[in-house]
C-alpha cells in the first residue's frame, strides 16, 4: 500500500510540475519567506536548507510551469531542488559553492587585469607627453594656492585634486603607475573588496611581496625630489596653516611634503625602497598610494591615484537607453525621505523640511522579521527596472552591499537606477527568463542576520533610545563592514525620531573594541598584553593596523600644539610593518583612554545646519551663544565619545587605532532654553572643523 501511495504521489507531482500553468510574483524577500508562498502556489511540499534561507530574491513570472519556475529560482541563487519526503528541498550543494567561488575569483581576476590595462595605457600616454618639470610644477602650485579661497574645505579639496593631476604628469606620477603595473593583475586580484593590502619588495607582516620599482627608477625619483626641494626653497613655497585642515578629513595634506616650504626634512635621503598601499574600493575600481622610503624608514614622498575599469558597451545587466537620464523615478514619500536622510548623513549636508515624513510612516521598518530591509532599500531602484523587462524575471540580490540610493541632492533618474544596479548584478538569459545574479556570487549571500536581536534594537531606536559607546561597539563587531551600514546604520537614521541623522560609527577599531569582553574593556585603560587577546580580537586588530597604518614617533616634537600634534609629527611617520615585519610580539601592549565632548546641530529656516561652532570656553557661555544664534529654533545636542586606542610598539612609538561615536542627548530637538539643566551643563565645546 505504501509503495502505491508513493507512486501516486510521484505521478501527481509530475503533473503539477509539467502541466499546470501558474503566475507567481514576490517583491524583494528572503528565501525562507518565499518558499512557503511557492508551496502554496504550486501545491507541492517545498522546504529549504538554512544555507539558502537568507538569500534574497525578486520574482516575476506569468503562465509558467511549476517545474520551470522552481528551476529558474534555483538557477538564480546557484541552488538545487532535491527530493525530500515526497516533496522537494532547496539547497546549495558544495559543488555549487565551489563553482560560485571560482566564478567570483575569475571575475575578480578579469577586472584586475582590466584595471592594470587602464593604468598601463595611462603610463604610455604620460610618457608620450612632455614631462612636467619641478620648476613648472612649483610655479603652478603657487598660482593655485594664491587663488584659493581661505579656510574653505571645498577649495582645499579642489586644490588637492589639481595638484594630484599635475603630479600625475611628472616623474612621480609615472613612477606610481609603473609600480602598479609591476605588481600585475594576479597579485592585485588578491586584494579583497573594501580591504587594504601593502605591496613591498621585502617580506612584511600581512603584505604581499612584489617587484615594485627598479633601483634605476628609484634613483630617478631621488633626482626629481632634490630638484623639487631646490625649487621650493628658491620660490619659497610655504603652505598656510588652514590648508592643513585636510588632515582632519582623513587626508594627509594639500601640499605634498617635498613641495612644502614648512617641511623640516628636506628630501635628500637615498630611497632604497618603494611600497604600494592598495585599497580595493569595489569590483571595478581601486585607490593606490606609492610610498618612497628612506633607509631610516622615514617617508620621503608619497603619491596617490585612483583608477576605475572602463565600462564595456553592452556589458550591463540593464543597458542605459536614450532618455533614461531625463526620466525621473517615481518615489513615494518614504523613499524620498530615506534618500534625503542617507544624503544628509553621508554628505553632512542639510535636507529640506518638506522631505520629512511622520514617524508612523517608517515604523514598519522596525520589524526585520516580517519586513526584509533589502526590500525597502532596493524597491525604488530595482522594481521599476524589472517591471519594464519583458518576459519572466528572477533576481538574486546582493546582501552585503545592497542596491540602494547613492548620495546626491538631485532627484534620481532611471539612468541613476541602472547605474547603481549595474554595479551589483550581472545578467544571464535562460529561454524566456531573465536571470540576474550578484557579481560576487560567493560572498554576497547568506549573512546570518540575527533578526530577533535586530528587532529589539529597532524597537529601542523607535522609542527614542540611542545605543551608548559600548553598545555601538558590540553592534560593529556583530555586523562588520557593509552589514553594519545596511542593518544598523540606515535603519537607525530612519527610525530615530526627531534628531539630525548622525550616523553611528562603524570603524574596524570600534569593532575591535566590541570584540573585547566586559573585563577586557575595563582592563584597556591600564593596558593589555597582545598575547592575552582572544583570537577573534587579534584578527580584527591585525586587519586594522596592518593595512598601512603609520607609527607615531612620540619623541619628535617637544611641547606641540595639541590641535596640530599629528601634523607636527607627520613628517617622521613610518609604516607599522617596518617596525614589526613579522607581526605582533608579546612585548606589544594595547591600551585605551576615553574622553567625551559635545556637538550641536541646529534647525533653522527649514534646514538642519552642520555642526555649530563654539561661542566660549565654558558650557554656560557656549549655551548662551547657542541661544543668541538660534533664538527659539530647535537644536539637538550630541554626546560624542572618543576612544583613543594605542598599540605600543616601543617606548617611543605607538599606533593610534581610535574610534568615535555620537549619541543624541535628547529624544527630539528642542529650543536650547528648554533643554534640561543637566544637558546644558554637560554640553562641551569641540572645534567643528575636526569632523
Amino acid at each position: 500500500m505504501e509503495s502505491y501511495d508513493v507512486g501516486v504521489l510521484a505521478v501527481l507531482t509530475a503533473l503539477i510540475l509539467t502541466q499546470s500553468q501558474i503566475d507567481f510574483a514576490v517583491d524583494i524577500d528572503r528565501i525562507e519567506r518565499v518558499v512557503p508562498k511557492l508551496a502554496q502556489a504550486t501545491g507541492l511540499d517545498l522546504k529549504f536548507d538554512t544555507m539558502v534561507a537568507e538569500d534574497v530574491v525578486l520574482v516575476r513570472a506569468k503562465s509558467v510551469t511549476a517545474a520551470d519556475l522552481l528551476k529558474q529560482i534555483a538557477v538564480a541563487i546557484d541552488g538545487e531542488w532535491v527530493p525530500a519526503n515526497g516533496g522537494f528541498r532547496l539547497t546549495r550543494p558544495d559543488a555549487k559553492l565551489l563553482e560560485c567561488k571560482r566564478a567570483e575569483i575569475a571575475s575578480f581576476e578579469a577586472s584586475s587585469a582590466k584595471l592594470i590595462e587602464t593604468v598601463d595605457r595611462q603610463l604610455r600616454e604620460a610618457r608620450a607627453r612632455s614631462q612636467r618639470e619641478p620648476a613648472e610644477t612649483v610655479r603652478e602650485i603657487r598660482a593655485l594656492q594664491a587663488r584659493m579661497e581661505p579656510n574653505s574645505v571645498t577649495a582645499m579639496r579642489r586644490l588637492e585634486a589639481q595638484i594630484s593631476e599635475m603630479l600625475a604628469q611628472s616623474v612621480m606620477g609615472k613612477a606610481a603607475r609603473q609600480a602598479l603595473v609591476n605588481i600585475g593583475s594576479k597579485r592585485l586580484a588578491k586584494v579583497p573588496v573594501k580591504q587594504y593590502r601593502l605591496f613591498s619588495s621585502e617580506p612584511l607582516a600581512l603584505g604581499i611581496q612584489s617587484t615594485i620599482l627598479t633601483s634605476a627608477q628609484l634613483a630617478e625619483m631621488e633626482g626629481f625630489l632634490r630638484q623639487c626641494s631646490d625649487e621650493v626653497l628658491k620660490q619659497r613655497l610655504v603652505s598656510e596653516r588652514p590648508m592643513r585642515m585636510m588632515s582632519w578629513l582623513g587626508m594627509y595634506t594639500v601640499i605634498p611634503e617635498y613641495l612644502d616650504g614648512n617641511s623640516k626634512n628636506r628630501p635628500t635621503d637615498k630611497i632604497p625602497r618603494a611600497l604600494v598601499r592598495v585599497l580595493r574600493t569595489n569590483e571595478t575600481s581601486l585607490e593606490y598610494e606609492v610610498l618612497f622610503v628612506a633607509s631610516s624608514g622615514r617617508f620621503i614622498a608619497r603619491h596617490r591615484e585612483k583608477v576605475s575599469q572602463d565600462p564595456i558597451a553592452g556589458d550591463h545587466a540593464f543597458p542605459i537607453a536614450e532618455g533614461d537620464a531625463s526620466t525621473k523615478l517615481k518615489l513615494d514619500a518614504v523613499e524620498r525621505w530615506a534618500k534625503g536622510v542617507a544624503y544628509s548623513a553621508g554628505a553632512r549636508s542639510s535636507f529640506r523640511a518638506d522631505d520629512q515624513v511622520d514617524l508612523s510612516q517608517v515604523a514598519f521598518l522596525a520589524d526585520p522579521i516580517k519586513i526584509e530591509p533589502l526590500w525597502f532599500y532596493g524597491k525604488g531602484l530595482l522594481s521599476p527596472l524589472v517591471e519594464n523587462t519583458p518576459g519572466n524575471v528572477v533576481v538574486s540580490l546582493p546582501v552585503l552591499e545592497p542596491i540602494k540610493f547613492t548620495y546626491g541632492p538631485k532627484e534620481p533618474t532611471v539612468a541613476d537606477a541602472k547605474q547603481e544596479v549595474n554595479k551589483r548584478l550581472v545578467k544571464m538569459n535562460s529561454g524566456d527568463w531573465s536571470i540576474y545574479r550578484p557579481i560576487r556570487r560567493f560572498s554576497e549571500r547568506n549573512t546570518g542576520i540575527r533578526r530577533a536581536e535586530l528587532k529589539k534594537f529597532y524597537d529601542f531606536t523607535l522609542s527614542g533610545g540611542a545605543p551608548n559607546h559600548a553598545a555601538q561597539a558590540r553592534l560593529a563587531f556583530q555586523y562588520p563592514g557593509e552589514t553594519f551600514e545596511t542593518y544598523i546604520n540606515h535603519p537607525y537614521q530612519l527610525l530615530r525620531p526627531g534628531g539630525f541623522p548622525h550616523r553611528l560609527s562603524n570603524s574596524a577599531s570600534l569593532a575591535f573594541y566590541g570584540s573585547l569582553s566586559d573585563v577586557e574593556m575595563k582592563q584597556l585603560s591600564v593596558g593589555i598584553p597582545i598575547g592575552q587577546l582572544s583570537r577573534r580580537s587579534l584578527e580584527i586588530l591585525e586587519r586594522e593596523v596592518f593595512s598601512g597604518r603609520e607609527l607615531v614617533e612620540q619623541d619628535l616634537a617637544s611641547n606641540p600644539d595639541p590641535i596640530y600634534e599629528v601634523i607636527q609629527l607627520s613628517n617622521e611617520m613610518k609604516l607599522l610593518e617596518m617596525a614589526l615585519p613579522n607581526g605582533f610580539t608579546n612585548a606589544n601592549r594595547i591600551s585605551g583612554s576615553e574622553s567625551s565632548f559635545s556637538i550641536v546641530s541646529g534647525y533653522q529656516n527649514g534646514n538642519w545646519s552642520e555642526t555649530l561652532d563654539a561661542y566660549g570656553d565654558t558650557s554656560e557661555e557656549f549655551v548662551k551663544g547657542l541661544i543668541t544664534e538660534l533664538g527659539l529654533a530647535k537644536a539637538m545636542p550630541y554626546d560624542v565619545r572618543s576612544l583613543d586606542i594605542k598599540l605600543l610598539i616601543s617606548p617611543t612609538s605607538h599606533v593610534n587605532v581610535g574610534c568615535m561615536t555620537q549619541v543624541p542627548m535628547l529624544k527630539q530637538p528642542s529650543a536650547v532654553k528648554d533643554w534640561p539643566n543637566a544637558v546644558k551643563k554637560s554640553v562641551r565645546h569641540i572645534w567643528a572643523d575636526q569632523f
